[in-house]
């Protein structure tokens, strides 16, 4: 892929285009950072653009459409599974964050995808037809789990949940044990094997300077934030009360790229996309499935310890010691957790008689042109 884009003299290639790109450093992929389900469909593309001998602005294109794709083609089958929180989804899918996720070279555009089918599979263990519960489905869940896990740890919390579904669910009690089991050596393969060494990394103190960007410090470790643990929980509520705000509204897409200010939207605008979500979490005539106390239960406990785990990675492997607000944490980190939210939120007093998938769906589509139209006012000036 790289010497599609070398110069001819270091290549020995004619180039692609009139434009000379010139030589391009080739930097080793890293596959705990680049791992294969994250990066397999950008790869797909740009190796494509290369064999229809594109040139390099459709070829580096053609790489995001390709990641944009796998991303979308996950959401519409969790969309299609799961019996519960369709139109959640649905909007979810449709916050511009989400989108603009989608549309870029970013893993987390899989990583979302791969949740969100998680989410549908664990829902449909729940909710699902019981004679659909067979050994074809529990293959379907292991291997989107086993997807899932290494890319990011946290979001196996989702997973988690399965581990709570009752024994009436599977055909016998030893299949529901097996099951179980396998759930839990499925996701201990990977970070025993891809996240260990880098998780270890994270919990113990180096004892060298760590870098961030152009700042150098020492960045906390476990056994600081265990060794003085009423600093470690007034950092902890510093954090939440200064971003927490920021962070929740940052989740729909208060503000888009490098987060520009001057392309921030104002802040009515994602204060009514997430009024959109509440409203997604209401049962309606194709979603009128009330989620079972101890789903809801298990599901926030799980919400929480994976945005804990969320804000805890950040702090580890991105805040300085001698900083009291934790660094690094965007409200993007939990778009994942966004249907499982839904889920546990969802009220047996609220039904609307009618459909509010489409409704919601155009709304959304109305809110993300007038956005994409606001951010081109703003970069024309």
């Amino acid at each position: 892929v790289e010497d599609h884009f070398l110069d001819k003299s270091e290549a020995g290639m004619v180039p692609v285009s009139d434009l000379d790109v010139g030589p391009t450093r080739i930097v080793p992929a890293n596959i705990i950072a680049d791992l294969p389900q994250q990066k397999l469909a950008s790869a797909l593309g740009i190796g494509l653009g290369i064999a229809l001998n594109l040139n390099h602005v459709c070829v580096f294109y053609l790489g995001r459409l390709f990641n944009m794709a796998i991303a979308v083609l996950l959401v519409v089958l969790a969309v299609r599974i799961t019996p519960i929180c369709k139109n959640a989804m649905m909007v979810v899918a449709l916050f511009p964050m989400t989108l603009h996720l989608f549309g870029s070279y970013s893993y987390d555009a899989p990583t979302i995808g791969l949740s969100f089918l998680m989410t549908a599979l664990v829902a449909k263990l729940f909710f699902g037809k019981k004679k659909e519960i067979g050994v074809r489905f529990f293959v379907q869940f292991l291997v989107v789990l086993f997807l899932l896990a290494p890319c990011k740890v946290v979001y196996a919390c989702i997973g988690f949940v399965a581990l709570f579904a009752p024994c009436s669910r599977f055909a016998s009690r030893k299949q529901c044990i097996m099951f179980k089991m396998l759930v839990i050596i499925v996701v201990a393969i990977p970070i025993l094997t891809v996240k260990f060494g880098f998780i270890h990394s994270l919990s113990v103190a180096s004892g060298e300077l760590d870098s961030r960007g152009d700042e150098v410090g020492v960045f906390w470790s476990l056994s600081d934030i265990l060794s003085n643990p009423l600093r470690s929980f007034l950092v902890l509520w510093s954090t939440v009360e200064v971003n927490g705000a920021l962070w929740l509204f940052n989740i729909p897409g208060n503000s888009l790229g490098w987060f520009q200010v001057n392309t921030s939207f104002p802040s009515f605008v994602p204060a009514v996309m997430l009024a959109a979500f509440c409203i997604s979490c209401v049962r309606d005539k194709d979603d009128s499935i009330m989620p079972s106390a101890s789903f809801r239960i298990v599901g926030a406990i799980a919400v929480g310890v994976a945005s804990f785990g969320v804000v805890l990675s950040m702090w580890l492997g991105w805040t300085f010691v001698t900083e009291t607000v934790i660094q690094g944490v965007q409200g993007r980190y939990f778009l994942p957790l966004m249907p499982l939210v839904a889920g546990v939120i969802r009220s047996r007093y609220l039904k609307y008689d009618k459909s509010l998938g489409l409704p919601l769906v155009f709304f959304m589509l109305s809110i993300d042109m007038v956005c994409f139209e606001y951010i081109s006012a703003v970069a024309n000036g």
